[in-house]
């Protein structure tokens, strides 16, 4: 074997030179290196779909999936991360050295948040109640990587301490290796097992109820319900006044909710809002469950004293307002969206329900088109904000584009009752169904119909508008295709 630096020969068997001490061997250990780095995310993506699957999660191939994917992502990252760093400042290093600084840096990642979860319930605790959710999610995620980033660098820093990784000679005297340079790897492994183990210890210094409440979190989050049950019950026993264990535990209930068990979230959620009265999250979740057991003007009491609470908070306001849409109350609705999206202007979904609610009521049919666009472009790919897209284009008088756009979410398979009633209506207007009072009776046989009286009743009047004959008169012209949302004219709706 020839040396490619000094051009000696050397036996075919000889890892380095033995005459320079250059790597011999490098092509078929850096395309090793390759193979593994291209290997480990199929792996990862099993290990997330076996993981979900020994949780139990209702989809484990889906969530699986997900969890490979963020795993896949980190790992790569990481490696690809340390190669431009040792490209950059010239650091030489083993063949598999980029393979274990993205398996390294994505354990940590996974320890980092496991280390982050006792913070957050031993520190954050009374501060997240000043934030918006959106801020509080912010906040804990800003602490997962605050620990995340200083133990990832020192990882890397650990990988690049390994000798044999630039010229070693093989003959000779060589000097006495240290225990770092002898078990470069032992770094990040110390590292990792430090913040596993400072995770562990953290968890068994809270309270009782803390740890179990820490775990049935953990536990929800994963989409094993049964088992955060099983948590926030002992938290329960430990502390009869715990009022999270409540709120979880009434959010569990409700989930699983059918029919009588209902009641039963309530009480829960009563529970914990009268542990802890100014709590704005607290008093969301009982409007939640009062909604959910047919108690609505309950829940729109506990929604109005969130919003006083929390009036900066834009889910609550959005809340508000579909609890008045729901009810019949449609002008507080759409005053209770103006105030949501005077916080958060681009919120897909407070710009899809009041375009709806506009619609609805006959308001400025161009600004409901405007505002279904925006919300369709924030959050393209789904049905709720895409059927309302569509029913905008009809109230607008763009036919032939409310077809388009609906026909893409009805390929997907078997849809609501209302977007049913908003297709037959297009597919009337440009006279490509033959009967469409068959169609409309149809959907009024609809056995979820009866739960919705404001579309049944929408569908009787179309029914009976059949009976005429369509006035021309008074279609809706149609609106230029190039519109854009204004956020002034928002405040101007009546």
């Amino acid at each position: 074997m020839t040396c490619p630096e000094c051009g000696k020969e050397s036996k075919d068997n000889t890892t380095f030179c033995t005459t320079c001490g250059c790597e011999l061997s490098k092509p078929d250990r850096e395309k090793a290196g390759r193979l593994l780095i291209l290997a480990t995310p199929p792996i990862l993506l099993a290990i997330g779909v076996a993981l979900a699957w020994d949780l139990g999660m209702t989809n484990p191939l889906e969530t699986g999936t997900g969890i490979g994917l963020v795993l896949s992502m980190f790992f790569l990252v990481c490696g690809l991360g340390f190669w431009i760093i040792c490209k950059t400042f010239s650091i030489t290093v083993d063949y598999s050295t980029h393979w274990k600084a993205g398996l390294f840096g994505t354990a940590q990642l996974i320890a980092a948040g496991l280390l982050a979860l006792p913070c957050q319930e031993g520190v954050f605790t009374d501060v997240v109640k000043n934030l918006t959710f959106h801020d509080e999610q912010m906040l804990k995620l800003g602490l997962v990587f605050a620990l995340y980033l200083p133990t990832v660098f020192i990882d890397f820093w650990g990988l690049t301490r390994n000798p044999q990784a630039g010229t070693m000679p093989t003959t000779g005297n060589n000097p006495k290796l240290s225990f770092i340079e002898l078990f470069p790897s032992r770094i990040p492994i110390c590292v990792l097992m430090t913040t596993l183990l400072s995770a562990g210890i953290l968890t068994y210094l809270l309270p009782t109820q803390k740890r179990e409440f820490l775990l049935a979190r953990i536990a929800a989050d994963f989409g094993s319900l049964d088992v955060a049950l099983e948590h926030t019950n002992s938290a329960l026993k430990s502390d009869e006044k715990f009022a999270p264990a409540y709120h979880l535990k009434g959010l569990i209930t409700l989930a699983q909710a059918k029919g009588a068990a209902s009641s039963q979230a309530v009480y829960l959620m009563e529970k914990a809002e009268k542990l802890d009265p100014n709590n704005a999250r607290y008093l969301l979740g009982l409007s939640l469950a009062l909604s959910q057991a047919k108690e609505e003007e309950s829940a729109l009491a506990a929604a109005s004293h969130a919003v006083d609470l929390k009036p900066i908070e834009p889910t609550l306001w959005i809340h508000l307002a579909d609890l008045n849409l729901h009810i019949g109350n449609k002008q507080a609705a759409i005053n209770a969206y103006r105030h949501a999206l005077a916080i958060s202007p681009n919120d897909p979904l407070a710009l899809n329900n009041m375009a709806y609610t506009l619609l609805e009521t006959n308001q400025d049919p161009i600004l409901a088109l405007e505002m279904a666009k925006e919300s369709v472009r924030l959050q393209p790919g789904f049905v709720f904000n895409t059927d309302t897209l569509a029913w905008a284009l009809y109230k607008n008088g763009q036919f032939a584009d409310a077809y388009e756009t609906l026909k893409e979410i009805r390929q997907i398979g078997s849809m609501s009752p209302e977007i049913e009633f908003h297709y037959t209506m297009i597919c009337k207007e440009l006279g490509v169904i033959q009967n469409p009072r068959l169609t409309l009776e149809a959907i009024l046989a609809h056995p979820d119909i009866d739960i919705e009286p404001v579309l049944r009743n929408q569908i009787i009047a179309a029914i009976a508008s059949l009976d005429f004959l369509p006035d021309n008169s008074n279609k809706p012209e149609a609106a230029s295709k190039s519109v854009h949302l204004d956020p002034e004219r928002i405040k101007d709706v009546k």
